[in-house]
């Protein structure tokens, strides 16, 4: 940046870089002008009562020197950190933005609350199913590994039976039981 009365080169493809520079001098301008005679007088009263007229141009130089100072720390800081750049991707990017957002219209809400949240929510009910989803599958092999066990202690149960009865029929032929054993027996294999 230049002194406060001259122009300050502005680059004429960067919007933003014209915006800020257009703050920054202002916001220079406001700091300098806040430099006052008054507070320069009171302070350097001895001064003032011998040459007047000599506080007044070491006031006049001194917000001259303020102003430089401050604009070329603003030029170094320019320089140094790439600021004209950044503008000049910012306008790109607001460009682009623009280009993209010409034919879109600005979403506005329903007026109904669980469909404008909807959007927002379908992910996370997502997220849920598919936490069930495995919850469920694992349950289901689970089941069909005890339907399997259960079907295997079903036969042993069924063929333990049928042994029971066949031993039952051999004794009964044999007649080595009593009538009470033959009962108890009888009830047991029954019970099975």
């Amino acid at each position: 940046m230049q002194s406060k009365d001259s122009s300050t080169p502005i680059s004429d493809e960067s919007v933003h870089m014209q915006l800020l520079q257009r703050a920054l001098k202002k916001t220079t301008g406001k700091c300098v002008s806040s430099f006052k005679f008054s507070l320069f007088r009171r302070q350097l009263e001895p001064i003032y009562k011998k040459a007047p007229k000599t506080l007044e141009k070491l006031h006049e130089g001194a917000v001259s020197e303020l102003a430089s100072n401050i604009e070329e720390e603003l030029s170094v800081m320019f320089e140094e950190e790439n600021i004209e750049e950044f503008m000049a991707k910012l306008d790109e990017m607001k460009a682009q933005a623009d280009e993209i957002t010409e034919d879109i219209t600005a979403w506005r809400p329903s007026g109904d609350p669980a469909e404008d949240i909807s959007a927002h929510t379908q992910p996370i009910y997502r997220q849920h199913l598919q936490q069930l989803q495995k919850v469920f599958d694992q349950l289901q092999s689970q089941n069909t590994l005890l339907q399997r066990n259960l079907n295997k202690q079903h036969a042993k149960l069924t063929q333990s039976r049928s042994a029971m009865i066949e031993h039952l029929d051999t004794w009964r032929k044999a007649n080595c039981l009593t009538a009470e054993d033959r009962q108890e027996v009888e009830e047991f294999v029954k019970n099975l």
